[in-house]
């Protein structure tokens, strides 16, 4: 599906969303499937090539279970899963304010904090804090409004964003350069 999401027309792939209630359908295996790492990892490829095409994101940002379906499964998924949704998440904030909303009324800005550590440091764990950090950028930095921005950043810095970066560059040593440039 991925595959074919990627490489038939534009035609092919928007009636495939309309007529055969693909996204839909899509949402309701992430909701209510018990899929392997791998299934869920190609759902989540799946959404990313869906939300590339106007019509798609446009279905994505109007759903009305899929913002909660990610961040409830932001709890039970690989790093590697993780990294995927944390990245949809950012995609929705960035390209539209509906999105942003969606994603803030879902998301526990706590629930965050938790993927900026370095408990290990492998590279999926250093892949999540990235993930996390573009998605903390997009969430700050897609409002309009400028008084909504300080009010975004005050309101991570109450949930400990500050601290956990400075944990981080205690441990400077051991990031890696993208961790590093999204700090920055």
């Amino acid at each position: 599906l991925e595959v074919s999401l990627r490489t038939y027309s534009i035609e092919w792939f928007r009636k495939f969303l309309n007529e055969k209630r693909a996204f839909d359908t899509l949402v309701e295996l992430l909701e209510f499937g018990n899929l392997s790492s791998e299934h869920f990892q190609i759902i989540l490829q799946c959404l990313k090539v869906i939300m590339i095409d106007s019509m798609g994101f446009d279905m994505a940002i109007n759903h009305q279970k899929l913002s909660d379906v990610l961040v409830e499964s932001l709890k039970m998924v690989s790093m590697k899963n993780l990294c995927s949704i944390l990245q949809l998440m950012a995609m929705a904030c960035e390209k539209s304010s509906k999105g942003h909303e969606r994603i803030l009324k879902a998301l526990k800005l706590e629930q965050l904090m938790d993927f900026i550590t370095l408990n290990d440091r492998t590279e999926q764990q250093q892949m999540v804090i990235v993930a996390t950090l573009n998605l903390i950028k997009a969430i700050i930095s897609s409002p309009i409004d400028l008084n909504y921005r300080v009010h975004l950043q005050f309101e991570f810095h109450k949930v400990g964003l500050d601290n956990r970066i400075e944990r981080l560059l205690q441990n400077e040593s051991s990031l890696t350069t993208e961790v590093m440039e999204e700090i920055k």
